[in-house]
């Protein structure tokens, strides 16, 4: 279990709370008053409250998460996020125990009482940012976590008002009952971002600012803060497991109040019912019920109704009077609406554990309504012993009783376990290995100290289970840490401390002989291999290089709860920093740290941390480069962020440099308007053009989407968001001709008359490509928006679909980033800049200069000595389409390898890809096409059109070299061909020739791209391969990564390549990303070697 409430961070504090008798009502925390009253910039007042002190700090890296994202998303996501995991680790269960497993997500919340507001705020103050939209979704909330840990269970959200988070249980139950999970996450959450005096009343609000439940002085509740988890298995499967059982739920039920006082009005009847049934349902005798945890909100009307139920209910089965205790942990914390059922089970399952009652507080004489002395109950108003007769179960009912009408209650009942369940085992073993760990160096610490002071409160501890613990119970993360000790508690402590004082705190990788003590930062370390000396010290460094461990899961013991790095992630009033302001041509590294935060979304950067260990690829180093030669008038090249790849570095090199270095490229500025409304064409465009005339039929310069819409989108709020950004971009106003130069004219906006015309089609997946036709360059329009609905199922598609002249794959992110911002109700960001000024631009200061000739040099330079194997014309032709996932925990697998070796994920890949084209086509010399975003400044980020350019990646695989060599010489050759990547890909299949003279055509592409996951506020949008395509390669391979998540999908010419030949493919290059991680050493011939002994009948058969 796990909780965080007013003044109580976790299950212990929240238990010395209970026993104490603390009430916990005070005014609004004065930090979020302040942090509240900047954004809504007035004088508003708060209710008294059972506040949480502190809702805005957060671990994103614990979580993968971005600090950008972290920042966007509502705290309801965030607390949720880390009280699961808390949940978990309080478990027992490890995030590998959990991956791909049916663990199901059942979470109690009110979407529509105050949860907006947060959203509100975002908007305000982001503009509509499209990346917010994931983190203040409802529904996200349990996919969430889901997301994170892998879960294949239902995640459901559900909203019953006050009894959410026990219905949500009841769910969880029912699930793990019809066996649709395996074990199930339950719990709610409410937070009150903004709880004015003057906003809406419930009705039910105390004017005394107390709850006092059953009180005759009682006159409604008090607002409280807080979120509560529990984790639920079935019985049997947690015994077998050893785990820690809290309680066992003897039963639930749910009903509903039906019609009554009124809609709001609790229903005496409907709650007689609801007990009666569930202990007749399952053979429960009340009079074996010692306590009930009540629904007790204090309400004058309310708690005279409860009281009445439960007695009329019980005296259907007995006439004993005052046997069973009653309270309510409202008179403590307040009413959490959504979370109050979960809190009272937790509260409830702590008193049975710890066999102890505690008190109901703000209690002085009994309603006049309520007899207890006439009843069964009586209110335990102070900390006692839980007696009960010998070989009686303690058992306990919580009830919760929602505005909504719908009633919960459940039992739960004390764990009695099997004489087999307690281990017993001891080796007695003279050292042992004690394994910690975390995603940041800083959490590792305080994991360290938590276990510190855990073993000066538990010098008994048995070390040898808790040492099992560590290593099988525990889930681990990239910073490990061993360290060895003799099995006595005052040693272990000794270790520790030495350990926070002297090691942890450097930055390299650490073996101390004399003190037995290994550290790592990350996963794979090789640092320590030489010097292992044991089998204890082989199993320390084995955990320190990642290795996971096989073994029956040991019985759990009591261990310190894992702990969070945080720091604030709240609303920035004034989002971006004026940079002009601060920038220091003497000392740029402030202007490079609000660079990174602004660009990246992280709030603490370290000046020696190096971009990739940030998570900065390739993409992202470009984003810098363009801001740099905005904010300092120089130019940097991809090679000097590799070179110098960290703040200070970079820093000292920008101050360092002299005037060659300044920016030879002028500002992009706006053209003036002439009176025919022709312009200049780019390059790109002139290359689409050509083949256009070329090719009139072909439909492979189509740039196409298909996106199933899930949930409840508006189709006529669609219909106007899409009419929004098309008005909002000039080339969608745009037709090419060719009066002996290819222009391109601006026709006048009311020339696009667009609406969403509605498709009805069998089957919109595979009849979808019937709706893929030529454009003709000359007419409007240049794109084709429908709106498909599928006639066997009712679902509902969005397909797009523009030409390539006007459109590249970035544009299409602007395009539906834009569309949700419309949709979301906010306004698109207007800009001077439009394609036509760039493609001027390109003329005038790009292809006409010694720059440029001298990129062209390099390419000829480059491709001097290499022989062509491959010289067939590129013409359109038809191909299909095949998608693969990379769940998760094989694309962190991959993202911790190319951060240890300081390569780039699109290397990584790339390489790979090269690699199984000379496995299968037996050819040494690959060439790939690698698509470039072509945005040389800032000033077009925001542009739609096409300015992506192909550069022509050359892998010589000899085979002797090591996959690491390989791979690290592919790195070095990607930096200078990134610094030479502004050379236009048809000047180069027109003037780079190989050593024979023929041209270099380019048959095959890689691409490696970041995509958001496309959401909205009334569902999503879920990309939908289209297979029956046309393409004018024979190969092209797009790598997107989504959230965690790594999609691939590859284009294939059906005239040269069949399924059989694709999944070949996909087997190898997934087979030597494997084996290329797992033994990076390896030579490229013993790689070879090793699967052609597994596939030799297969190779024989890839036709090419």
């Amino acid at each position: 279990m796990s909780i965080k409430v007013a003044q109580a961070e976790n299950l212990e504090e929240f238990w010395d709370l209970l026993k104490e008798g603390k009430e916990t009502i005070s005014s609004f925390p004065q930090q979020r008053s302040k942090d509240v009253h900047i954004l809504e910039n007035n004088n508003m007042k708060f209710e008294v409250g059972s506040y949480l002190e502190d809702i805005a700090s957060f671990d994103p890296y614990f979580f993968n998460i971005t600090p950008r994202e972290a920042e966007l998303m509502s705290p309801i996501q965030r607390l949720t996020l880390e009280k699961c995991l808390e949940a978990l680790d309080d478990a027992g269960i490890s995030k590998k125990t959990l991956n791909d497993s049916k663990t199901g997500i059942y979470l109690g919340h009110i979407g529509d009482l105050e949860g907006y507001k947060y959203k509100n705020w975002v908007n305000k103050f982001y503009n509509n940012d499209p990346m917010a939209i994931p983190g203040n979704l409802n529904s996200i909330i349990p996919s969430r976590i889901s997301y994170v840990l892998n879960l294949k269970g239902p995640a459901v959200l559900i909203d019953t008002a006050c009894s959410s988070s026990l219905v949500a249980i009841s769910e969880a139950c029912k699930s793990i009952t019809n066996k649709e999970c395996d074990m199930a996450i339950a719990g709610g959450i409410r937070i009150s971002f903004c709880p004015e005096t003057s906003s809406e009343k419930l009705g039910i609000e105390s004017s005394n600012r107390q709850t006092r439940p059953f009180d005759s002085e009682a006159d409604g509740t008090v607002l409280g803060e807080g979120v509560g988890i529990v984790v639920l298995k079935r019985l049997a499967d947690a015994i077998k497991d050893e785990d820690h059982i809290y309680s066992v739920i003897k039963g639930v039920n749910v009903n509903q109040d039906g019609s009554s006082a009124g809609i709001t009005a609790p229903n005496g009847k409907a709650q007689v019912d609801l007990l009666t049934e569930l202990w007749k349902k399952y053979d429960i005798n009340p009079q074996d019920i010692d306590y009930i945890e009540a629904h007790g909100t204090g309400t004058k009307l309310g708690d005279p109704i409860e009281i009445k139920a439960l007695t009329q209910a019980v005296s259907k089965f007995t006439r004993r009077k005052q046997f069973c205790g009653i309270g309510s942990v409202k008179s403590n914390i307040g009413h959490l609406f959504e979370a109050a059922g979960v809190i009272s089970v937790i509260k409830t399952a702590l008193m049975i554990e710890k066999q102890h009652l505690v008190p109901s507080i703000n209690f002085s004489r009994p309603n006049r309504n309520i007899s207890f002395v006439n009843s069964p109950f009586y209110l335990v108003n102070e900390f006692q012993k839980w007696d009960v007769e010998k070989n009686k179960l303690r058992t306990a009912g919580v009830s919760s009783f929602g505005f909504s009408g719908t009633n919960c209650h459940i039992i739960l009942q004390e764990f009695y376990p099997p004489e087999n369940f307690s281990d017993t085992s001891n080796t007695h073993q003279s050292e042992l290995c004690f394994c910690f760990s975390n995603p940041t160096k800083k959490g590792l610490i305080a994991s360290l100290e938590a276990m510190h002071q855990f073993l000066l409160l538990n010098k008994k501890i048995n070390l040898e289970k808790l040492s099992l613990n560590l290593l099988y119970r525990k889930s681990h993360y990239k910073n490990r840490l061993v360290i060895i000790s003799e099995n006595k508690v005052e040693k272990l402590i000794e270790k520790i401390n030495f350990t926070i004082n002297n090691l942890i705190t450097k930055n390299n990788d650490t073996f101390v002989k004399d003190e037995k003590i290994f550290f790592s930062s990350e996963v794979g370390n090789k640092a320590l291999e030489e010097k292992v000396l044991t089998d204890l010290e082989n199993l320390a460094t084995n955990f320190c290089k990642g290795i996971e461990f096989e073994k029956r899961v040991p019985k759990l013991v009591p261990m310190p709860s894992i702990k969070f790095s945080k720091s604030k992630f709240w609303i920035n009033a004034e989002n971006r920093k004026n940079m002009s302001l601060i920038v220091d041509e003497k000392d740029s590294r402030k202007t490079l740290e609000i660079i990174i935060q602004n660009t990246f979304g992280y709030t603490d950067v370290n000046y020696h941390e190096s971009f990739l260990d940030l998570g900065i690829d390739s993409i992202g180093m470009m984003k810098i480069i363009n801001e740099v030669s905005e904010y300092f008038s120089k130019q940097l090249t991809i090679r000097d962020l590799y070179k110098y790849n960290t703040i200070n570095d970079l820093s000292e090199f920008l101050n360092s440099s002299n005037e060659s270095s300044k920016l030879n490229k002028e500002s992009i500025s706006k053209i003036k308007k002439n009176d025919l409304n022709e312009y200049t064409t780019s390059p790109q465009q002139k290359r689409m053009y050509i083949h256009q005339i070329r090719y009139p039929e072909s439909t492979s310069n189509n740039v196409t989407a298909l996106l199933e819409m899930k949930g409840n989108i508006q189709r006529e709020n669609l219909e106007e968001s899409i009419r929004k950004v098309l008005q909002n971009h000039e080339i969608f106003q745009t037709v090419f001709m060719n009066h002996n130069e290819i222009k391109q004219k601006i026709l006048p906006k009311e020339s696009v008359n667009f609406s969403l015309e509605t498709i009805y089609l069998n089957d919109p997946k595979t009849e979808v490509t019937n709706l893929i036709e030529p454009f003709k360059l000359s007419d409007l329009p240049l794109f084709r928006i429908y709106h498909l609905v599928s006639l066997l199922d009712a679902s509902e598609y969005l397909f797009i679909d523009f030409h390539h002249i006007i459109c590249d794959v970035t544009s299409m992110d602007i395009f539906v980033r834009e569309l949700i911002t419309a949709y979301e109700g906010g306004e698109a960001d207007h800009f001077d800049t439009e394609y036509k000024d760039y493609a001027q631009w390109l003329d005038d200061h790009l292809l006409n200069t010694i720059s440029y000739k001298n990129q062209e040099n390099y390419w000829k330079k480059e491709f001097i000595d290499y022989t062509s194997y491959n010289n067939r014309e590129r013409i359109s032709e038809r191909a299909q389409q095949r998608e693969v996932i990379f769940e998760a925990e094989k694309y962190q697998k991959i993202k911790t390898f190319c951060q240890k070796n300081r390569i780039t994920e699109h290397v990584f890949l790339n390489t790979m890809f090269a690699l199984t084209l000379y496995y299968l086509e037996e050819q040494n010399d690959q060439i790939i096409g690698n698509p470039v975003s072509g945005r040389v400044s800032t000033s077009v980020d925001h542009v739609i059109g096409i300015f992506t350019n192909t550069i022509a990646t050359r892998t010589r695989i000899t085979k002797e070299d090591s996959i690491i060599h390989l791979l690290k010489h592919t790195q070095s050759k990607m930096l200078d061909y990134l610094d030479n990547q502004d050379y236009q890909i048809n000047d180069f299949v027109s003037e780079v020739r190989d050593k024979n003279g023929n041209r270099i055509n380019i048959s095959k592409i890689f691409a490696f791209q970041i995509l958001p996951k496309i959401v909205i506020s009334d569902g999503e949008f879920i990309d939908i391969p289209i297979k029956n395509i046309e393409s004018n390669f024979e190969l092209a391979l797009v790598a997107s990564l989504i959230g965690e998540q790594l999609a691939f999908r590859i284009k294939y010419l059906i005239s040269i390549y069949d399924e059989s030949d694709i999944t070949l493919l996909f087997e190898t290059f997934n087979s030597f990303i494997d084996e290329s991680i797992k033994n990076p050493e390896l030579k490229i011939y013993q790689l070879k070697e090793k699967f052609q002994k597994q596939e030799t009948k297969e190779i024989a058969q890839f036709d090419f």
